[in-house]
């Protein structure tokens, strides 16, 4: 009788394992996110705009394009301008895929990542790190678990994080070690859009 209960709850646990690993490869997660929500005034070109306001109408490189003080001259302004940052994903480990752009975007004074069209392999334990380019990933910084496998999403970014060591975005398992795929972050070039 005991070895009976040992058996069934042995499988019952083989059970429970195997579809936590398998599953996310036969189940896809697609998750589209808005981009965070702007109160910072925007570089306009329409004068009759308000401070801080975006019309109905914007678009992303609108809304990622903004200037810290509303009382900024226009000279001023531009040079207050967070540095835009941007890549693609690529491929990771074997059998591994990712596609989609990565770009960076500021919203009331926070800064996001923001992954725009992903398509990844989906997989157990997922998250979203940033990296310098030869470290290895587990030691980079974690933005949090990857909300989709497909789609759209935001992950905001730590006060301070320097964008010019930490070059790189990773979509990794944490549970197996395995990089599924990764972008390095460039900065965008002046009026250029993601």
């Amino acid at each position: 009788m005991v070895k009976k209960t040992i058996g069934i709850i042995s499988l019952i646990v083989v059970i429970g394992i195997g579809w936590w690993l398998g599953s996310p490869l036969l189940i896809s997660k697609h998750v589209e996110e808005a981009l965070p929500a702007s109160s910072s005034t925007r570089v306009s070109s329409n004068a009759s705009e308000q401070p801080g306001q975006q019309p109905p109408s914007a678009t992303k490189e609108e809304a990622a394009a903004v200037v810290p003080k509303p009382d900024a001259t226009p000279a001023a302004a531009s040079e207050d301008v967070p540095t835009r940052y941007e890549g693609s994903f690529v491929d990771g480990d074997p059998g591994h895929y990712a596609q989609g752009k990565v770009y960076t975007v500021v919203a009331d004074g926070k800064s996001y990542l923001r992954l725009e069209s992903l398509d990844a392999t989906n997989g157990p334990d997922l998250f979203v790190y940033v990296k310098k380019g030869d470290q290895k990933t587990s030691e980079g910084i974690s933005l949090g678990q990857l909300k989709g496998n497909t789609g759209s999403h935001n992950y905001e970014l730590p006060d301070g994080l320097d964008l010019t060591q930490n070059d790189t975005v990773v979509i990794y398992c944490r549970a197996f070690h395995v990089d599924f795929g990764y972008a390095a972050l460039k900065p965008a070039a002046k009026g250029e859009a993601a």
